[in-house]
Order: C-alpha cells, then sequence, then structure tokens
C-alpha cells in the first residue's frame, strides 16, 4: 500500500480567510488517494504539530500533497515557519 501525507498549510484570518475552500479541496484529495487504495495521514498546521511527529510522517509518506493559500504571492507565515521548523529537524541554527 502507498502512503499519502496530506498537508493543510491554512493560516485563519479572520473576516476574510476562514480556510473553506482549503479544507474542502483536502476532503478531496483524501476522497481520491483513499478510494484509489492509499493509506492517509493529515496534518493540519493550525491545529498545532510535534516536529518529531512530523519528520515520523514525512519519512512514513511515498507522496507528500499539500494544500495552502497563497497570501501576497508567498506562503502564510504560519506555513513558512512549519516547514522552516520541519524541515531543519526542529534545528535553530
Amino acid at each position: 500500500m502507498k502512503h499519502v501525507l496530506l498537508l493543510n498549510l491554512h493560516q485563519k484570518y479572520e473576516g476574510f480567510a476562514n480556510g473553506n475552500l482549503t479544507h474542502d479541496l483536502l476532503n478531496e484529495a483524501k476522497k481520491f488517494f483513499t478510494a484509489n487504495g492509499y493509506d492517509v495521514r493529515e496534518t493540519s498546521i493550525e491545529e498545532g504539530y510535534d516536529v518529531a511527529e512530523e519528520l515520523e510522517k514525512f519519512k512514513w509518506a511515498d507522496i507528500f500533497f499539500v494544500q495552502s493559500p497563497v497570501y501576497w504571492m508567498g506562503l502564510p507565515w504560519l506555513a513558512k515557519k512549519y516547514v522552516d521548523e520541519v524541515f531543519t529537524g526542529g534545528n535553530n541554527t
């Protein structure tokens, strides 16, 4: 069985970016991958995350699927923070 990690990199901005589209798109992705025999794990960065657990998810995954809004031509701040923390293994040096 193949493994897929779904990443919700949405950061809520009250009143104009509540995350509904990102959430709905990831639900459709989950339906697709599940229907095609994939084992699915998920991370929603707004719900918090543990760097060590995220590293294990990336080791486990054959594919990672990222859904994120683009704010001012870049990732939301919380998504950038996630990438920095996880891809450096939590090292701040």
